[in-house]
């Protein structure tokens, strides 16, 4: 099947760069909006180098990019930011690296799991 990203019906300044194609897409706020009871299809993602590529898509230049199975992004340095449309009701998900900050949570969060294990079984002992 061929897939191609449509022109988005609502306006929206989201863009993301994918192999040197720009591509618009809805944020998630914006999806609640459209969708409030989130009657939509995703049926993969773009944006992440990683995973397991199932399909191309066909951009609005007409260039090819890969998409990706949805959740084959799976760890803290990825997240999915939006949608970009490719048919009525069907969308890809728009998955881009996630912000140093949510970085350094996940990392302090992490380390002081990790302490409090030590301690736990320091006192066990």
């Amino acid at each position: 099947m061929e897939y191609k990203i449509i022109k988005l019906a609502h306006s929206s300044k989201s863009e993301i760069e994918i192999l040197n194609n720009n591509i618009k897409f809805y944020t998630k706020n914006q999806m609640r909006e459209i969708y409030p009871v989130r009657i939509f299809r995703v049926i993969g993602e773009i944006g992440n180098k990683t995973g397991y590529q199932i399909e191309v898509v066909k951009t609005l230049d007409g260039q090819l990019i890969p998409f990706y199975a949805i959740n084959s992004y799976k760890n803290f340095k990825e997240k999915v930011v939006g949608y970009t449309p490719i048919d009525k009701n069907t969308y890809l998900a728009v998955v881009k690296c996630a912000s140093p900050k949510r970085i350094a949570i996940f990392l302090i969060a992490s380390s002081l799991m990790i302490g409090g294990l030590i301690a736990i079984i320091n006192y066990l002992n």
